[in-house]
């Protein structure tokens, strides 16, 4: 958990002052729920944190830090993600609906098994620094639960 702790802080930073003059990179947090696929799949929470920068012609990359709870995992497990994103019209100035796709890996901290993910959703600018964050995220993991569909909302700030 200190690691998580520790990540994040930097992830902050790192957002923040690259995004300091020109608003390309932003920070979210973030609840969701979800259910694995298959029959007697688990239902799932997970909530986290992460960050987005802007390079070019509204492609982006980020990461973020999740701990996921589920009926199964006492405890649930925590992963950390690097994706890749494209956001449509999102380098435009003042336009307040975003709509994006996002995919990338991620890996359990603490343990062996890594995944992938990908996903869509729109972020809500209503003011110049803080939006509304919506998207579906199905996750793809080497597990005995081979996929888990997940809705998730947020804020992010930039």
């Amino acid at each position: 958990m200190k690691r998580v702790a520790i990540g994040l802080v930097f992830l902050t930073l790192l957002v923040q002052e690259v995004s300091a003059e020109d608003r390309r990179g932003w920070f979210y947090l973030f609840a969701g729920a979800g259910r694995g696929s298959g029959d007697g799949s688990p239902s799932v929470v997970q909530g986290g944190a992460g960050g987005e920068f802007l390079l070019k012609s509204g492609f982006g990359l980020g990461g973020e830090f999740n701990h996921t709870t589920s009926a199964r995992r006492t405890g649930g497990f925590s992963a950390a993600a690097v994706n890749a994103s494209y956001h449509f019209g999102g380098r435009e100035a003042g336009r307040k609906l975003v709509p994006f796709v996002t995919g990338g890996g991620f890996f359990m901290l603490g343990g062996r098994d890594a995944g992938a993910d990908i996903g869509g959703g729109i972020q809500y600018w209503w003011t110049d620094r803080m939006a509304l964050r919506v998207e579906f995220r199905t996750h793809i993991l080497s597990s005995d639960v081979p996929y888990i569909h997940m809705v998730r909302f947020g804020i992010a700030l930039r």
